[in-house]
C-alpha cells in the first residue's frame, strides 16, 4: 500500500483532508483516534520507521480502514519493512484473528483485556478467548 493508493481510495489528494477522513474513520469503528509519528510520518511522506510500540498504532490504522489481512500486510512490509503478525505475541495474533475474521473492534479490545489480565494475574481461563470471539 502506498500513500498514493490510499489517496486513490479515500479519494482526495490533500493529506489534511486525508488525516480527517482517517480520524473519522476512526471514530466509526470505536478506536481511539491516535495516529503515532510512524504513521502520520508516512502520511506526510517523511522517512517512516516502525519498532515494537508503534505495531499496535499501525495495526489500529490498518483496522480503521477496513483492511484485509493483504492489505494490513502489504501495508506494513512496503511501508515500514516488517512483516506483520509475529503469532508468537499475543497482541499480533490477536489483531491477526479479529482482522481475518472480521471481528469489531469492541471483541478486540475484549481479548487484549483478556489477555492483560492474564498476563498480570493468571487467574483467567484461556478458554474465555473462545466465549468472546
Amino acid at each position: 500500500m502506498r500513500l498514493d493508493e490510499l489517496k486513490k481510495d479515500l479519494g482526495n489528494d490533500d493529506v489534511k483532508a486525508i488525516k480527517r477522513i482517517i480520524e473519522l474513520k476512526y471514530q466509526e469503528k470505536g478506536i481511539e483516534y491516535n495516529i503515532e509519528k510512524t504513521v502520520s510520518n508516512w502520511l506526510d511522506s517523511k522517512p517512516s520507521s516502525i519498532d515494537r510500540r508503534y505495531r499496535r498504532n499501525c495495526y489500529d490504522f490498518c483496522f480503521a480502514l477496513g483492511y484485509d489481512i493483504r492489505r494490513t500486510f502489504e501495508f506494513m512490509l512496503k511501508c515500514f519493512q516488517v512483516i506483520p503478525f509475529y503469532y508468537r505475541t499475543r497482541m499480533d495474533s490477536i489483531y491477526y484473528y479479529c482482522i481475518k475474521n472480521k471481528r469489531p473492534y469492541s471483541v478486540l479490545k475484549d481479548m487484549m483485556l483478556i489477555s492483560e489480565t492474564w498476563d498480570k494475574n493468571n487467574k483467567i481461563s484461556k478458554t474465555d478467548f473462545i466465549h468472546i470471539a
